[in-house]
């Protein structure tokens, strides 16, 4: 859908031109510059808003040298919006492309509102910062709780993890969610959501209800946090492997008399998470012994060690040191300095690294791990 296919630019048209400082600017057409029509013409005269608040008209040719579009259509897209309407599913836009996908995410940014579709694709845009209850337990189970009704498409992680969750159980079909992005965006995150869904949805949320198995599931996020994240130049968290999980679901699961009453039948009729394997696990190990200026190894080593100081005070004290019960050795007098592939180059330390050790010995000690 481009300016091919569109009517002619004509006087007063709004318009997106390429723009060095921000990729699309805003505009409007004041003039083609030769024929009755800019469409059979090389150029158009666009008035546009300059750093300054001031107007000026700026001369744009239709089509770069090698061929690409300088100029396309802008969409009515309206400044206050909504999940409910055609900016919160990118295929409804009139007209598709570059400026007007990206005008879209952010409008739908400034209102806070961080998740968008694009049909069956949903795209996450990393709010840094904390979106109160996006994420929280009673939005879980609002997702979680009509699980036998068709609802409206809805622009969030759990919406994905329901359609998913719903094939299985409705259609009995596999199925697959792929997370992918730029370091930074938000995977490592997202993909904690999304277990987390599909480990409490058996239970509608009820996580009194969870089985060993779904607690293990999710016990194991810490884990693979420690030994395979980092922090490197874009990212204090930063999943330095790729994985291919397969979680399995069917009805091998408590009576239901351990279900709450009101949901009984309901639940008693939805699978479970059964199981969890991680068929391909790519780490890149490299990182163990070579960091660049800013980033560091993988967490595990900082947290040992903040660990190690936090209970026993610099330098440690002993030769063995006990965290949460259990027994550290050989890291009594020693810091971060006297490893030579963990010393620190102009990086901070993560908040809080001596308590994320000890989540990291809950999440081995539920795997049978200890001492």
């Amino acid at each position: 859908r481009s300016c091919y296919h569109m009517s002619p630019l004509e006087e007063g048209t709004a318009v997106w031109i390429q723009c060095s400082v921000n990729v699309w600017r805003p505009g409007i057409v004041a003039r083609p510059i030769s024929g009755q029509h800019a469409m059979a013409s090389d150029a158009v005269c666009v008035e546009v808003t300059n750093s300054a608040g001031e107007l000026e008209q700026i001369h744009v040719p239709l089509h770069s040298r090698k061929g690409k579009q300088n100029v396309h259509l802008r969409n009515a897209v309206s400044d206050e919006i909504s999940d409910n309407d055609c900016s919160a599913d990118l295929s409804k836009l009139p007209m598709l492309h570059e400026p007007g996908v990206l005008h879209a995410l952010q409008k739908r940014f400034e209102q806070g509102l961080v998740y968008t579709l694009s049909g069956p694709v949903l795209l996450a845009v990393n709010p840094f910062r904390h979106v109160p209850d996006l994420y929280s337990h009673t939005q879980l189970v609002a997702f979680a709780d009509r699980l036998a009704e068709q609802l409206p498409s809805v622009p969030h992680v759990f919406a994905v993890a329901r359609e998913a969750y719903q094939g299985i159980w409705h259609r009995g079909l596999p199925q697959t969610v792929l997370v992918s992005g730029e370091s930074g965006a938000g995977k490592t995150e997202t993909t904690k959501f999304i277990m987390r869904f599909l480990a409490l949805v058996g239970t509608n949320g009820e996580d009194a209800c969870m089985s060993p198995i779904e607690r293990q599931v999710l016990e194991s996020i810490p884990i693979l946090e420690a030994l395979g994240n980092a922090t490197t130049l874009r990212n204090d968290n930063s999943s330095r492997f790729g994985k291919y999980i397969e979680l399995r679901f069917g009805l091998d699961h408590p009576a239901k008399a351990e279900l709450p009453q009101e949901e009984g039948l309901s639940l008693a009729l939805r699978p479970r998470l059964v199981g969890a394997q991680t068929h391909t696990y790519l780490l890149e190990k490299v990182r163990v012994t070579c960091q660049q200026d800013g980033e560091r190894s993988f967490h595990i080593f900082y947290q040992m060690l903040a660990a190690v100081i936090t209970n026993t005070g610099l330098p440690c004290s002993s030769k063995v040191t006990y965290i949460a019960g259990s027994p550290v050795r050989g890291l009594a007098g020693l810091s971060l300095n006297d490893f030579a592939h963990l010393k620190q180059l102009n990086v901070a330390n993560r908040k809080d690294e001596a308590r994320d050790f000890e989540v990291s010995l809950a999440s081995l000690r539920s795997f049978g791990i200890d001492g």
